[in-house]
């Protein structure tokens, strides 16, 4: 995870409403928001789904998460686009429709400036 986290989510803030969804276990929510506490991740709601379809099956218009099983169901989508965060694990995936890849935090707010114009 990039070093200054909290502030580079901060910079997006710009582009609408942050939330935390995440498919952890109910044991490891306290854990996660304590983690996002101390990097001074900004966000509106931490929602916990329980599994990654469940994920993509809430209305947001972007998603940005390091899992190409949640990119798949959002490029499956006609409303959604989604910015694939790389990670080793999803090195090897596909391109897919309306899903950016980024390598860096840093380069999300050019993505998300990217989408909106192309939602217009």
């Amino acid at each position: 995870m990039d070093e200054n986290i909290g502030a580079e989510v901060g910079r997006i803030r710009r582009f609408g409403h942050i939330d935390i969804v995440t498919g952890r276990s109910r044991e490891t929510v306290q854990a996660a928001k304590a983690w996002l506490e101390r990097h001074k991740v900004p966000y509106e709601t931490f929602v916990r789904t329980a599994s990654t379809k469940a994920k993509a099956e809430l209305n947001y218009d972007v998603f940005i998460d390091d899992s190409a099983e949640l990119m798949s169901l959002v490029a499956s989508s006609l409303d959604n686009s989604g910015i694939l965060y790389t990670q080793p694990w999803n090195r090897n995936a596909d391109d897919m429709q309306r899903v950016f890849r980024v390598e860096r935090w840093e380069q999300i707010p050019a993505v998300l400036e990217k989408i909106s114009t192309m939602k217009k």
